[in-house]
């Protein structure tokens, strides 16, 4: 059986080469939270940023610049304290008689309390530095950073961080069991079968599927799409390709230790060097993206032709909105003021001790971060010489590393449902109207429509509600539960 992969029609130069950053209110909250989230940033940072022998997810509703940028610059600050905290630790020790003091004591434990009296002075002038830096980094984080620059009334905007135009990624490597990696939960999925030899009214015989064209189906699709006219709807193709074999395709990865470019030109989106499909395979991408970044609904489309049939298939996915506390920095006071410079002076006072006695540690791991990064890369490369199976594809995204499993607005669950089903109504009667076009039957398509379009949007086994968001096969959430046993109790 000839087989026919589907190719997005050919998009301009300029649509094709570039695409504008997409800052937003999202980039704006992620960028924040590079300064607020601790296990956020060094997520970013491990799992992204630092991953040289990875490739990277598709970023959507997110300029990743901007967030990387400030992952490194609150990282690079952390760093400087800990010094500083360690250089304060040092002096104290080296200018006076503690050390000698307090080992005398430990072999005399009558004169402990003697030794810390005597060097009091000392100690307090150490700590009281301390929980001045302490004081200090907290200072530059909240007002400084958090609440001129990334607050909503900040007076300096994030733009400055932003790169003007980037090539539009076209091509995935994923390295897990879903493909679609960086497009978030998976909503649902649908599939159908056209008898391409089944002529309309009649049901008998037709002449062959010639007059039938992938790419004059796609590309009817992209041009109904178009005059949908959706604020944020892009359409285009994407290459999906297995991380475990994309070092065998020389076109995309010209040596085992570097990675293929995210963006390709358009001829090497053709899956047709994989026939079996097994490696590698295009799609047509249509994503919405609504709510200033907050929420991205994907739909993944593919066609694939036979001698006498035409298997379609559509893939939809959501990216919810952030987790709860990075919507934080919307609630700062504006102003800095007295009491907050007071609770701010207290807390660095509190936690100062704490810091100075951590601070050697935290040196030692930061220096040590070098040298942990030289002898995994050195052990990546052994394995990537030894297995020819060696895994480049991507496992997350920033994207999916901040997203929450529930909407935060009870208007983001219906606009979710507006776009969903207003794109697969596109897509069936574009379908619908290609076919028709050419006498073949259609009403196995139209019987399956309704079904398509009125089903309720399922993830995974569990229904997406505005309280919350089930994945996995047969999860249900805690709230379902919760009212499922409020129900049984009140039927008792």
């Amino acid at each position: 059986m000839a087989t026919v992969i589907a190719s997005a029609a050919p998009f301009s130069d300029a649509e094709r080469s570039t695409v504008e950053a997409p800052y937003s209110e999202t980039t704006r909250y992620l960028a924040a939270a590079a300064h607020s989230d601790s296990v956020f940033r060094q997520a970013v940072l491990e799992q992204i940023h630092a991953a040289e022998f990875r490739c990277k997810a598709p970023e959507f509703g997110i300029d990743e610049s901007v967030v990387i940028k400030q992952c490194q610059i609150a990282d690079r600050r952390r760093k400087i304290v800990n010094l500083l905290l360690l250089s304060v630790l040092i002096l104290f020790l080296l200018s006076g008689d503690f050390v000698p003091d307090l080992a005398f004591a430990l072999d005399q434990p009558d004169y402990l309390g003697d030794a810390f009296e005597y060097n009091a002075p000392g100690l307090l002038l150490a700590l009281l530095a301390c929980a001045a830096i302490v004081f200090g980094e907290n200072l530059v984080s909240e007002h400084f950073t958090l609440r001129r620059r990334f607050a909503r009334m900040r007076s300096q905007s994030p733009l400055d961080d932003r790169r003007p135009s980037s090539p539009r990624q076209n091509i995935v490597v994923y390295g897990g069991y879903s493909p679609f990696v960086g497009s978030g939960l998976e909503l649902r999925d649908w599939s159908f079968s056209v008898n391409l030899h089944r002529k309309k009214d009649d049901c008998t015989r037709a002449g062959g599927s010639g007059a039938v064209s992938v790419d004059g189906l796609i590309g009817q699709i992209r041009a109904r799409m178009s005059m949908l006219a959706i604020p944020g709807l892009e359409h285009y193709p994407v290459l999906f390709a297995d991380g475990r074999h994309i070092r065998q395709d020389r076109q995309l990865m010209s040596s085992p230790y570097s990675l293929p470019p995210r963006s390709v030109p358009e001829e090497l989106l053709d899956d047709r060097d994989d026939p079996q499909e097994i490696c590698r395979r295009t799609y047509l991408c249509i994503s919405v993206t609504d709510w200033n970044g907050e929420m991205v609904l994907t739909t993944y489309l593919r066609f694939k032709k036979g001698e006498a049939h035409l298997f379609a298939e559509a893939s939809h996915f959501v990216l919810p909105p952030l987790k709860h506390g990075h919507y934080a920095v919307d609630s700062l006071d504006p102003s800095l003021r007295i009491k907050r410079v007071l609770q701010l002076a207290l807390v660095s006072t509190l936690v100062a001790p704490f810091r100075l006695l951590a601070a050697p540690f935290q040196v030692y791991a930061m220096l040590a971060v070098p040298l942990q990064r030289w002898s995994g890369r050195r052990q990546t490369r052994r394995t990537i010489r030894e297995n020819p199976l060696f895994n480049y594809g991507a496992v997350t995204s920033i994207r999916q590393l901040a997203m929450e499993n529930r909407f935060r607005v009870f208007f983001q669950k219906l606009d979710r449902d507006m776009h969903l089903k207003t794109i697969e109504q596109c897509l069936i009667d574009s379908i619908v109207d290609y076919l028709d076009e050419r006498d073949i039957d259609t009403s196995d398509i139209k019987e399956r429509r309704s079904t398509i379009l009125n089903q309720g949007v399922v993830i995974s086994g569990g229904v997406v509600t505005a309280e919350s968001i089930a994945a996995g096969h047969g999860a249900t959430s805690v709230v379902s539960k919760v009212k499922a046993a409020a129900g049984a109790k009140g039927a008792g």
